[in-house]
């Protein structure tokens, strides 16, 4: 994390995803990350796209996901594979 200008000591990247089904059988997902605990950027599933917290989290987005590759498959996955293995095991 040389960018953060983050050299020496310990930090934290944390990466939380997950989906929900509801009562009435709609469905959520979400897409994390935080960073040496605050939040970082998380996808956005109605737009399908990154949304950062800060300047360094949007550079940080566009060298890790420059042709938005990453965000069109965890989209995908959230609104479907996901959901679908959670039918698969509550069933």
């Amino acid at each position: 994390m040389q960018s953060f200008n983050h050299d020496k000591g310990v930090h934290t990247l944390l990466k939380m995803y997950g989906c929900e089904i509801g009562e009435n059988s709609t469905s959520s997902g979400h897409y994390k990350y935080s960073y040496d605990q605050k939040d970082f950027f998380h996808l956005d599933l109605k737009t399908g796209t990154w949304t950062p917290a800060d300047e360094k989290a949007e550079i940080f987005i566009k060298a890790w996901d420059p042709e938005e590759e990453k965000v069109k498959y965890w989209k995908d996955f959230l609104e479907t594979d996901c959901v679908d293995w959670l039918k698969n095991v509550h069933d």
